[in-house]
């Protein structure tokens, strides 16, 4: 009660942040509680007023990570005449994920814990990489039905879904695994992906 509510969200955030960096370097099960709370500057006691658990902390970064937030940042106008460009500004904003440490370090977490955990696979799932998805899946279809465009009679998630994963491939090989030289400039590589993925979809 001592703790303003600025001050308390203040300390929230930062013990989220240090957190997942923490998982990034040790994995969830290599890291303790304690090294969590001395990494922050807080005692045990003040670090359980955020968490009762190291699993609900972990949550909590999945659930408030601004990870998700990437896509959300354009614009979709359905009366934007210059959709390619929406998409791939959609597309860019994603692959900017591999510019943020705490990106990365959240992305190196999921694919360490996952296979123990796999409600961390399904939270990064549905709240990162299906809210990209859908944001494009949604934007093509109002183009659709406002005549804007005409589509190929194809899976359109199944086709958005695909075009993703080709990013998030690009962000393993040259984010998250170490040791790979980077052979393409990630520009480029998003305007061949997005012109490769949008002249699959025209009819």
């Amino acid at each position: 009660r001592e703790l303003g509510r600025p001050e308390y969200e203040k300390t929230r955030a930062d013990t989220r942040r240090i957190a997942l960096d923490l998982f990034g370097q040790k994995g969830f099960e290599g890291t303790t509680m304690d090294e969590i709370a001395v990494a922050c500057g807080v005692s045990k006691a003040t670090l359980y007023l955020y968490c009762e658990r190291k699993e609900d902390l972990l949550v909590q970064v999945l659930q408030e990570s601004s990870f998700n937030t990437s896509s959300r940042r354009v614009r979709v106008d359905p009366n934007n005449k210059d959709w390619v460009s929406v998409v791939k500004e959609i597309g860019r904003n994603y692959l900017k994920i591999g510019d943020q440490p705490e990106r990365i370090a959240l992305l190196r977490t999921v694919i360490k814990e996952s296979g123990k955990f796999p409600e961390i696979g399904t939270l990064y799932y549905k709240r990162g990489f299906k809210t990209a998805c859908d944001d494009v899946v949604n934007y093509l279809r109002a183009l659709q039905n406002n005549g804007k465009i005409q589509l190929r009679d194809v899976d359109l998630p199944m086709a958005v879904e695909t075009y993703f994963a080709t990013l998030l491939s690009y962000l393993l090989l040259n984010r998250v695994i170490s040791g790979i030289e980077e052979t393409y400039d990630p520009e480029h590589y998003l305007d061949l992906t997005t012109d490769l993925f949008l002249s699959g979809l025209r009819r």
